[in-house]
């Protein structure tokens, strides 16, 4: 009786360790590729316009009245736009990278040139879309926006009030920003989501494997460069230095925690998929329990380990600089199970890091 429990326990293993190895059918990379290209990429991307659009019309009705409550207003609209953005920061790939368009610096470069966009509000400069439509990350993009907002003399509203140019810069900033937005959100559908799917390979992916093997790099690339970008450099590692609070990201509205958080959000809807909607992730490509556990596991930590850092984080990085550890060590931890862990068992290609991470 003994025996033969102990030989069923046996077989149970090693069928479950069996189903475990098994590669996901081209039929289910198809199917988590189509997801990820229009639930969690075009869906945002259109919401992402619509934030712009927002924005844009909030910045009009800031410049008309000229009031607190319509600059509060606008502020918000900034929010939900940088939001929706950092929940997709991990797309460093087709249209958002690939040139003739690389839309990528023109919605996101940072710290910002403050120089540049000052010079934008000197009489005579041409605002116009065309204009805009030649000029580099400098000038445009979210951070620009961001500047325009929250900074100015004596205050923002009264530099704002105090010079009808000033107001001026805000709306064709935020023109601009929605044009691109629309551009990026025309350009995936059109271009972009037929080779990813399989549908219509092109040159940069001409496989189906190709294209899980940007996903899953991309997902790593991310937590790697929250990791470093987010928070080790503007903290002055990798050796304990200064502090560089002007190279963290959203400075002017202390929205730089925030954007570590809704980074990493970004990362865990591409692993889990989108619920609600039955929109598949890449969890589904791993048929390991245990892996799904330990990655569920990783991700909560981090996100655990983010919220327990004191905001805003310009004063953190000064003057808690240890209650960064603990970050630092989940997500860290949580990078090494994708890529050692995750992309064997998918069948995944490793590779380096585009980005600003090391």
């Amino acid at each position: 009786m003994i025996k033969n429990s102990l030989l069923l326990l046996i077989l149970l293993a090693l069928v479950c360790s069996c189903d475990s190895m098994q590669s996901a059918s081209p039929t289910m990379k198809k199917t988590v590729l189509e997801d990820l290209a229009n639930d969690y990429a075009r869906a945002g991307f259109e919401r992402l316009s619509q934030d712009c659009v927002a924005l844009r019309e909030a910045t009009q009705t800031v410049c008309n009245s000229l009031s607190a409550a319509a600059l509060g207003e606008a502020r918000e609209a900034w929010k939900n736009v940088r939001v929706t953005q950092k929940q997709l920061e991990l797309i460093q790939f087709g249209p958002i990278k690939e040139y003739p368009l690389r839309l990528g610096p023109l919605l996101d470069t940072w710290p910002v040139n403050e120089k540049a966009i000052e010079d934008l509000t000197v009489d005579g400069v041409d605002l116009s879309q065309s204009a805009f439509d030649t000029r580099g990350s400098k000038h445009r993009g979210v951070p620009v926006l961001e500047y325009l907002l929250w900074r100015g003399e004596p205050t923002t509203l009264g530099a704002l009030t105090t010079s009808t140019r000033r107001c001026e810069v805000l709306v064709a900033v935020a023109m601009d920003l929605e044009t691109t937005s629309s551009t990026l959100l025309t350009t995936w559908t059109r271009d972009w989501i037929p080779q990813l799917t399989g549908d219509a390979p092109g040159e940069t992916y001409t496989t189906l494997d190709e294209a899980l093997d940007e996903w899953v790099n991309r997902m790593a690339f991310t937590i790697e460069n929250i990791r470093v970008d987010k928070l080790e450099k503007p903290a002055g590692y990798p050796e304990i230095g200064a502090p560089k609070p002007d190279i963290l990201e959203s400075p002017f509205s202390d929205h730089s925690h925030e954007d570590v958080t809704n980074a990493l959000r970004g990362v865990q809807s591409v692993w889990d998929g989108i619920p609600e909607i039955d929109s598949l992730g890449i969890s589904s490509l791993v048929n390991s329990l245990p892996l799904r556990l330990n990655m569920k596991d990783a991700f909560q930590q981090a996100a655990e380990a983010i919220a327990q850092i004191p905001s805003p984080l310009s004063e953190t990085i000064q003057t808690e600089f240890d209650s960064l550890e603990e970050a630092r060590m989940r997500l860290r931890a949580l990078q090494k199970l994708i890529q050692e862990e995750v992309a064997p068992l998918v069948g995944v290609r490793l590779s380096f890091n585009d980005g600003d991470g090391d």
